[in-house]
């Protein structure tokens, strides 16, 4: 994650994490439990951070998308009684992932009905290996109860300067991967 720019507020709380977690594996204790809830404008890079966590940690990511839905149908799938049944998404992540410890990335959880978050977070599926991310526009649209329950993250947009580090980082490299441009890498300033 170190290649990422910016999130630092989130790259520390999940540092903490990981240190922790490697240290409870090590003496044989269990992990408690921690929701992230990544709090931050559309467009900021939520869903980035979240492929990059998984990516770091060499875990598949469950990526279950709750923009314009009012239940919890993708979740939860239907009853194997109704013609056309299907698992639900986590359900399905997790046996076709063929890894309990996966990342699950509720994306804009916020969007899905305070009624259908409460039966999602009485469902009986064992998440206990799995990392568990929701993103969300603004604090203030995360029901109570979810508030009382997850760590909120405030996902804060890159600096000018970490942004220009960042242009410049990547076309740096991509003139280096040409040999005719790659005498144009050392030539780059801020100004070009």
């Amino acid at each position: 994650m170190d290649t990422v720019v910016g999130y630092n507020e989130f790259k520390d709380k999940m540092r903490l994490y990981l240190v922790n977690l490697a240290k409870n594996i090590r003496q044989g204790k269990k992990t408690e439990q921690t929701i992230y809830v990544l709090l931050g404008p559309p467009g900021i890079g939520k869903s980035f951070i979240s492929e990059k966590v998984a990516e770091g940690m060499e875990r598949p990511l469950i990526n279950v998308d709750l923009g314009g839905r009012k239940d919890t149908g993708i979740l939860e799938g239907t009853s194997p009684s109704v013609k056309g049944a299907y698992p639900g998404r986590l359900c399905q992540g997790l046996s076709v992932g063929k890894h309990r410890g996966s990342i699950i990335l509720l994306d804009e959880f916020e969007k899905v009905a305070d009624e259908g978050l409460a039966m999602m977070l009485g469902y009986k599926v064992d998440l206990s290996d799995c990392i568990l991310l929701c993103t969300a526009n603004y604090a203030d649209q995360v029901p109570d109860f979810v508030q009382n329950r997850a760590e909120m993250v405030n996902i804060e947009l890159a600096t000018y300067q970490q942004r220009v580090g960042y242009v410049m980082g990547m076309l740096g490299k991509k003139l280096k991967s040409d040999k005719d441009t790659a005498h144009y890498a050392n030539q780059l300033t801020e100004e070009f």
